[in-house]
Formats: C-alpha cells, structure tokens, sequence
C-alpha cells in the first residue's frame, strides 16, 4: 500500500483519493465517470510510476493539469524515472523545459531541433 500512496503523491493525486469516501478502495465507472480529466491523467501517471517501465512514453500527460501542477508532475517524472528514457509528447512548453532533445513533427516530417527554445513558440 506504501508504493501505491507514493506514486499517488508523486502524481499529484493523493490528496484526492484520500478524500473519496472509500479512498484506495474507492470503484470507478468505465472511463473515470467521477473524475475530471486532469484526474484521470494523474491516476494514469500514478499506475505508469508502479509499472517502472524502462521508456516512459508520456503523449500530452499534462494537457488537463494547470501550468503549477504540470510542473510539479514532470518534475517527479524527472526525478523517479532519471535513469529511464523518457519520451514526451506535448503542445505546451513546461513539459519539454527540460529535455535534452527536442524533435517537432511537421507536416509528417520529424525534425530534429538544435535548440530547445526554437521549438517552443
């Protein structure tokens, strides 16, 4: 239960469940009924940080999350997965602040980019 309550945290979700009346044990519908979309998106990125995966694969992860949160969860990501590869997909600029390569898909072509600040517009 540790584990789960950690990656809960880590995801920005903890205070959350904690506040759901059966709280960990809590059912949810099919495709998340009670939960906003930024909740479903931190649950997601709680289950991936359980699963250790060795590439994390993260497509607009963020997308439902206000700029402080976003932050805070590429921040955790940052730090629990340092030693992974991570790829992340993303139209806004906080998730990719920090990447060592940024890359842009443009008109079917993926282009690689030698500095990060030329893809972030």
């Amino acid at each position: 239960r540790s584990e789960i309550e950690h990656a809960a945290t880590a995801a920005r979700i903890k205070d959350y469940i904690d506040g759901l009346p059966d709280g960990y044990n809590t059912l949810l519908e099919v495709g998340g009924g009670i939960l906003s979309g930024g909740q479903r998106q931190r649950i997601a990125i709680a289950r991936a940080f359980l699963q250790d995966p060795l590439v994390l694969i993260l497509d607009e992860a963020t997308s439902s999350v206000d700029t402080e949160t976003a932050i805070a969860i590429i921040q955790t990501v940052d730090s629990l997965f340092s030693d992974r590869t991570r790829i992340v997909v993303s139209h806004h600029e906080e998730p990719l602040a920090d990447a060592d390569v940024v890359a842009e898909l443009r008109n079917g072509q993926l282009h690689l980019l030698n500095s990060k600040q030329s893809a972030i517009r």
